[in-house]
């Protein structure tokens, strides 16, 4: 028989065999995380315009019935609401709300109930509050359209 060197009581050859799992798992992450980091994604820049195409003249104010229905955020600079599902506007603020493309949370400030007013509400990120500048309907339903297209053809 062979000696096998225990140490606290489990065999030595045991340890090898789960070490040897162990650095196989490992490699097999990394390399599914260096695969995913191959997948491009839109810069900011790339998001702004692409919304901005779609995004028709200034608009003093819109109404919200009380709620949006979501809201993404671009940069520092410039959101999108979604009041419903078929209705989006491009937002700007005046100063750069810093917070704002990691917020999970956001809150608009409105002088008048259920409506946001260009130049006179705000967008809340934290503590930051950032008067809007600028408010544009963007043609959401066109836009989601011209997108499933394009995925369909390549």
């Amino acid at each position: 028989m062979r000696a096998v060197k225990v140490i606290t009581g489990v065999p030595i050859r045991y340890l090898e065999v789960v070490m040897k799992f162990a650095t196989f798992a490992m490699l097999l992450a990394v390399t599914a995380l260096t695969a995913c980091s191959g997948i491009p994604r839109e810069t900011d820049q790339q998001v702004l315009a692409r919304y901005s195409q779609y995004a028709g003249d200034r608009v003093n104010q819109f109404t919200t019935f009380g709620h949006f229905n979501s809201w993404t955020p671009i940069d520092d600079h410039h959101l999108v609401v979604h009041t419903n599902v078929n209705e989006a506007y491009l937002i700007t603020v005046f100063e750069p709300c810093f917070d704002l493309p990691f917020a999970t949370r956001l809150a608009v400030t409105s002088k008048f109930p259920n409506t946001v007013q260009a130049g006179f509400d705000s967008i809340r990120v934290g503590r930051q509050s950032c008067r809007i500048s600028e408010i544009r309907q963007v043609n959401y339903r066109q836009m989601r359209a011209d997108l499933k297209a394009e995925k369909a053809t390549g």
